[in-house]
């Protein structure tokens, strides 16, 4: 019974945070199927680093990671808000 507990709420945890980050994202939720190349994935991943890192001097401290996190939420809000119902 411990078990089924136990797995029960592991997978409400992860389904849970699962819906929380789709809720806010129109992305794919697969990896795209399409060939990447290494420097285009690069390319992004650098755009990203760029704007986690608000000062510019090539370290993401936790501050600034949590204001971009916070900066993506509010954005994806506002994104919401200006959605119309069809």
């Amino acid at each position: 019974m411990r078990h089924l507990i136990q797995a029960t709420l592991l997978a409400t945890a992860v389904l849970g945070s699962t819906m929380a980050y789709a809720d806010c994202d129109d992305g794919p939720r697969v990896m795209p199927k399409v060939e990447v190349t290494k420097t285009d994935y690069l390319k992004k991943m650098e755009a990203f680093f760029d704007f986690v890192d608000a000062d510019k001097n090539g370290v993401m401290t936790p501050a600034e990671r949590t204001a971009a996190k916070q900066k993506m939420k509010a954005d994806c809000r506002t994104k919401k808000s200006n959605a119309s119902v069809w």
